[in-house]
């Protein structure tokens, strides 16, 4: 292989952890996943961010002027659903939920 390109065309694996490191990368990954990514906290946490993104995805998509004006701009080029999800991406979680409680659900209540 004498280029990036050549390198990327090959059928195996150039670089790779020893066994050793594997194994502990292995259980790491395990104990993460059983320990905190299904901690009933966080499942809970990405249930409220979904129904948040949902309900301003629905919201924003059928009125579309309360995108700023920029993105608004954008609709013709880049299509509505593009563009409100372009919106929502560029959210961060403080404001997506200050958006939800003005357009949808002012009694709404989400801890960080």
């Amino acid at each position: 292989a004498s280029s990036v390109l050549d390198i990327q065309k090959l059928d195996e694996t150039l670089v790779h952890y020893s066994d050793n490191i594997q194994t502990m990368v292995t259980s790491m990954k395990h104990f993460l996943r059983e320990n905190m990514y299904r901690h009933p906290d966080v499942e809970d946490m990405g249930k409220k961010a979904e129904m948040i993104l949902t309900g301003l995805f629905d919201t924003i998509t059928a009125n579309p002027k309360e995108m700023p004006g920029d993105f608004r701009d954008a609709i013709e080029s880049r299509g509505l659903q593009r563009t409100v999800a372009d919106y929502l991406a560029g959210m961060t979680d403080r404001f997506a939920t200050q958006e939800y409680r003005r357009l949808i659900d002012p009694d709404f209540e989400y801890y960080l």
